[in-house]
């Protein structure tokens, strides 16, 4: 029963990062997780990102208070969800529709 669970475990990261934009901070706000398509659209590679702030990918445009009340939203333990600017290594700009919710033990 737990391979069977662990396999059903791994189908779904699977089908998520096949057809998402992934990344996992540790309560800090650290990358320590960043799939293919985050790493496509961001520009960077998976050794720039894990261990970094996600900071680097925050477009200097996007205001403090978004930030503030996603953190606050997300350590209460509740999805907060919206449109958020980001920038690509290249400098251009990225929007996402984002859900973040604090998976932390």
């Amino acid at each position: 029963m737990c391979e069977e669970a662990s396999n059903l475990s791994e189908q779904y990261k699977k089908a998520v990062d096949l057809s998402s934009v992934v990344s996992k901070t540790d309560p800090k706000g650290l990358i320590t997780y960043a799939n293919k398509n985050f790493c496509d659209i961001s520009g960077y590679s998976q050794e720039e990102l894990i261990g970094k702030s996600h900071n680097i990918i925050t477009h200097p445009d996007t205001p403090v208070k978004t930030f503030a009340e996603l953190w606050k939203t997300i350590t209460s333990k509740k999805i907060w969800k919206g449109i958020v600017k980001n920038r690509a290594k290249d400098g251009s700009t990225l929007y996402r529709f984002i859900y973040y919710y604090a998976n932390y033990r």
